[in-house]
């Protein structure tokens, strides 16, 4: 009994605290090119994280990640990157369920792309 006590001990420390797994975890990645970001579309639960990597084989021209729409409340300025050539990253965690909708500035007409953040199951 204590050696099981003991066990299931280790395996909380080795998980960490509740909500933990949300920062753990690794972001979904998303590759701006020119001139698009791929893929498309993200679909992750709430608390995780979104990351957009410039890609050193996608050219030399300039992008940003930049906020059109997003669920009520949420500040737009606090969802853009500057505009940067690779090797470049930007990451954001999504905290509040809905759907996101982002653009580049530079090219807003052919770099689209939607955040679908749920609710945890």
């Amino acid at each position: 009994m204590a050696a099981t006590v003991a066990a299931l001990a280790l395996c909380v420390a080795a998980v960490g605290a509740p909500g933990s797994l949300a920062r753990a975890t690794k972001p979904k990645i998303v590759k701006v090119c020119d001139d698009y970001y791929t893929p498309t579309t993200v679909r992750i639960r709430k608390g995780l994280r979104v990351k957009w990597k410039w890609g050193t084989a996608c050219g030399t021209d300039t992008h940003d990640v930049t906020l059109l729409k997003g669920p009520t409340g949420v500040k737009k300025r606090a969802f853009r990157s500057q505009t940067a050539r690779s090797p470049f990253s930007f990451t954001k965690r999504f905290k509040k369920p809905g759907t996101y909708e982002f653009y580049c500035t530079r090219h807003p007409t052919v770099m689209q792309m939607t955040v679908r953040v749920r609710r945890p199951s």
